[in-house]
C-alpha cells in the first residue's frame, strides 16, 4: 500500500513538474537554469541527511553507482526533456516520455529483473498508455515539421528514467540514500559547470513569481519529494 501509494504521489507531482517545465521554457528560463533550480534546491534538502550518513560512502550508495544513477536521474535528464518543449507540445511530453518509462521498465525489469508481467499486468501496461493518449487528446495532432526532434528528447529521458528505475531496483538500494546521493552529488557537480557555461543573468532577471514556481515544482516538489517518493515505490 505505501508503495502504490508513493508512486500515485510521485505520478502526481511528474504531471505538475510537465506543465512547469513547459512554462519556464515560455517564460525564458533554460532548461539549464531549471535543471540549476531543481538540484541546487534538492541537494541542499538532502545535504544534512547525507552529512550525518556515511557521506564518504553516499549514504552507502557508493561513487560508482551514484555517478550512475545521477547521470541518469540528473541534469541531463532535465537538459534533455525540457529541450523537448523546443520543438514538441506538452501533449506530446505527456504521452512519449511517461509512456516511455511505462514500458521500458517493464521491459528491462523481465530482461535484468526476471519480472515478467502476466497477462493482466500486460494489460495494465497498455491500459496506461491508452489513458496517457487519451488524455493528451487532439494536442497530440499539433505537429511541427521538428516536433519529431521533441519527440526524440522526451523518448529519450524516458529511457533514461527507465534505466534509473530498474538499476535501483537490482542493487537494492534503500530510497533515502538514492535520492540524497543523486541529488547531492549533482548540486556539487552541476553548479560549478553552470557557473562556467550558462547564461546566469538570465536566471535571476526573471520574474520573482516565475523563480518561486519553478523553485518549488522542480526543486522541492520534483527534485525532492517526487524523487524520494518514486524510490520508495520502487524499494516497495
Amino acid at each position: 500500500r505505501r508503495a502504490y501509494l508513493c508512486g500515485c504521489v510521485a505520478a502526481v507531482i511528474w504531471g505538475g513538474y510537465l506543465v512547469t517545465s513547459r512554462r519556464g521554457i515560455a517564460a525564458g528560463l533554460s532548461p539549464a537554469d531549471m535543471a540549476l533550480l531543481r538540484y541546487l534546491i534538492a541537494g541542499l534538502l538532502f545535504l544534512p541527511f547525507l552529512l550525518r550518513n556515511s557521506p564518504a560512502t553516499l549514504a552507502g550508495v557508493g561513487w560508482g553507482r551514484g555517478l550512475v544513477l545521477a547521470c541518469l536521474a540528473g541534469p541531463p535528464f532535465v537538459l534533455v526533456g525540457a529541450s523537448g518543449f523546443h520543438y514538441a507540445p506538452l501533449a506530446h511530453a505527456a504521452v512519449i516520455q511517461l509512456g516511455s518509462v511505462v514500458l521500458l521498465s517493464a521491459l528491462l525489469a523481465s530482461v535484468f529483473l526476471g519480472e515478467r508481467p502476466g497477462p493482466s499486468g500486460l494489460a495494465s501496461l497498455m491500459l496506461v498508455v491508452l489513458g496517457l493518449i487519451v488524455t493528451a487528446g487532439s494536442g497530440l495532432a499539433s505537429v511541427g515539421k521538428r516536433a519529431w526532434i521533441g519527440d526524440l528528447l522526451f523518448a529519450s529521458v524516458g529511457t533514461m528514467w527507465a534505466l534509473f528505475t530498474v538499476l535501483q531496483r537490482r542493487w537494492g538500494l534503500s530510497p533515502v540514500p538514492v535520492a540524497a546521493a543523486v541529488c547531492t552529488l549533482t548540486a556539487a557537480v552541476y553548479r560549478p559547470l553552470y557557473i562556467l557555461v550558462a547564461d546566469e543573468g538570465r536566471l535571476w532577471s526573471a520574474s520573482t513569481a516565475t523563480l518561486l514556481e519553478q523553485g518549488i515544482v522542480q526543486g522541492v516538489l520534483s527534485g525532492a519529494i517526487a524523487m524520494l517518493a518514486f524510490a520508495m515505490a520502487v524499494r516497495g
